[in-house]
């Protein structure tokens, strides 16, 4: 946990610096989309960390077909619940920051980056919970590496790449295409470490 807040840490320190060449107004917004985002992520957190205890009991117990049903029903229902909530938050989205601000532009900007970053939302419930199933499993080494991918090498790496191809916007789109690449990541590891 503290190494993922850590490489959170310098993941928003290489976003923020990736953002000031284009104005404060796009670093401010950023901002407060970081925070509406992080009221879904962290009730995904809360949805991921919830099941560990079946999860590791099933997986102890080697009672495979059950803790099939479980993974089954755990990736269905965070990946679900990110979809409906970044639909709602997309529409919604404008209106909690002009409660946050009054400011057109910051509004406007902000609106266009929460609705990017709310694009790769189902894949950061995927990739949560995989997290959350190599640490309940004891894949320790599947726990680091999603630890430092999403946020730490895989987004930085976007975050070199996309602005060169697509400028402003590959800022933007850096979280959520490293969100995709991440939860793929995370399926290949599920499938190597637990199958």
């Amino acid at each position: 946990a503290s190494l993922t807040n850590f490489i959170q840490t310098i993941g928003s320190t290489f976003l923020n610096r990736s953002l000031l060449i284009y104005g404060t107004t796009q670093v401010a917004s950023m901002g407060m989309v970081m925070k509406i985002n992080m009221l879904i992520t962290y009730v995904l957190v809360g949805f991921a960390f919830g099941p560990q205890p079946l999860v590791g009991y099933n997986y102890g117990a080697k009672n495979h077909e059950r803790l099939k049903k479980l993974l089954k029903f755990d990736y269905a229902f965070a990946c679900c619940f990110a979809l409906v909530t970044s639909v709602i938050m997309s529409v919604v989205g404008p209106k909690i920051l002009a409660f946050m601000i009054d400011d057109a532009e910051v509004i406007s900007t902000g609106t266009t980056m929460m609705r990017i970053y709310l694009m790769g939302m189902v894949f950061v419930a995927f990739v949560i919970v995989s997290t959350t199933v190599f640490q309940s499993t004891g894949k320790s080494l599947g726990a680091l590496i999603m630890a430092i991918s999403r946020q730490g090498s895989i987004f930085c790496t976007m975050l070199t790449v996309l602005p060169r191809i697509f400028g402003y916007y590959g800022v933007l789109c850096a979280q959520p295409v490293s969100d995709c690449l991440t939860a793929i990541l995370g399926a290949v590891l599920m499938y190597k470490l637990l199958y």
